[in-house]
């Protein structure tokens, strides 16, 4: 099993400390069998310097950690409106320093923009691609209203064109629901929705997803970048427009967060609590198996490498007070699963600097 590192130098408001970055980077690489980084996506030129010149001298593969939908704002982005009006998303202080407010998934200014920073941060860098993080609609996570998606004019007008009664989402009247999205089936890999008018508005809004992803692909594989693509777990992911399968073929490889530990953005207890107990038990129907099994996840895993995909997963190897707890049985044991069903590679998520010692011991002993 060779080892995917997540570097998080900071982001556009704040940046890590430097030593630290560099010695606990130094300790993982001395220790295990690392075969690409993710940095980023602090602006500061001396921190993007140093970390690319010690991968660079390790002969680590290097993607910059760019936020496509998030963080990446200017005044004149293309905001995200709500199906209840605009409104960006608050979910108080569970991730300290980072932003979850979108804009726009369908605006092709917005996707300017994310070229434009990637060439900013990594002018005159030997980095050899884009790690695409945020390409997807905001989570239930920051309430029921966010799983309709953008409802901006231009957005608007791909809901219908693909069938969808605009009109009877937006003068519902009554709260908006996570229940409204039960789950009836799954059909390569998304899911059919009972509810007839909202099943069309989510297969719309994976294709505006997809589609913005092509785009973004075939810039960057224009420019001789590599492409590596953040999503959801594979059980979540169709909740905020990712197609797994889809995006795979467009993608170098990509790294869907199973992070079964995490209690906040990204993690599956968090995710699913979100979206409530009723979805949650239409999962369970759907996939046969609990969403938030280990093993179960393993072989949602798998279908996407059947598909054809390159997959390295996203294993939550953290310790973070409150948030994340992850034991040396549970990262070896992850390891172990995915390694036994042809997994050759795996990402240890998702901030270098918050792997335990002991973690890094127990994998550098596989």
């Amino acid at each position: 099993m060779r080892y995917i590192l997540q570097i998080n130098t900071g982001s556009f408001t704040r940046t890590a400390d430097l030593a630290v970055l560099r010695a606990r980077l130094t300790r993982c690489l001395d220790a295990l069998d690392v075969e690409r980084a993710i940095y980023g996506w602090s602006p500061d030129r001396a921190i993007n310097e140093e970390i690319v010149r010690i991968l660079e001298d390790r002969g680590v593969e290097k993607y910059l950690w760019l936020p496509v939908f998030s963080e990446i704002h200017t005044p004149e982005s293309e905001r995200f409106t709500g199906v209840d009006g605009a409104r960006e998303q608050a979910l108080g202080d569970v991730c300290e320093g980072d932003s979850f407010d979108f804009v726009c998934q369908s605006s092709a200014k917005n996707l300017a923009r994310a070229a434009e920073v990637f060439n900013d941060l990594t002018r005159d860098l030997p980095v050899e691609g884009a790690f695409l993080d945020r390409i997807r609609y905001a989570s239930a996570a920051g309430g029921a209203a966010e799983l309709y998606g953008c409802w901006c004019p231009r957005c608007r007008r791909i809901y219908e064109e693909a069938g969808v009664d605009t009109q009877a989402i937006l003068r519902a009247d009554r709260a908006r629901s996570a229940d409204d999205f039960i789950i009836e089936d799954a059909q390569g890999g998304a899911f059919r929705y009972a509810d007839a008018n909202l099943d069309k508005l989510m297969r719309a809004r994976r294709t505006i997803i997809s589609a913005s992803v092509q785009k973004l692909c075939d810039h960057f594989h224009g420019l001789g970048k590599k492409v590596a693509l953040d999503t959801f777990a594979p059980c979540v992911a169709d909740f905020v427009g990712q197609d797994l399968r889809a995006l795979g073929r467009m993608a170098d490889f990509i790294k869907p967060m199973v992070y079964l530990k995490t209690n906040a953005p990204a993690g599956l207890p968090y995710e699913l609590q979100a979206l409530g107990p009723a979805v949650q038990d239409s999962l369970r129907r759907t996939l046969g198996a609990d969403p938030g099994d280990m093993e179960a996840t393993v072989e949602q895993l798998r279908a996407l490498l059947d598909a054809g995909a390159q997959v390295a997963p996203g294993v939550d190897a953290n310790r973070v007070e409150r948030f994340c707890d992850a034991s040396c049985d549970y990262v070896l044991r992850f390891a172990d699963l995915l390694e036994a069903a042809g997994f050759s590679s795996m990402t240890l998520s998702w901030d270098v600097t918050r792997i335990p010692q002991d973690v890094i011991d127990a994998l550098a002993r596989r």
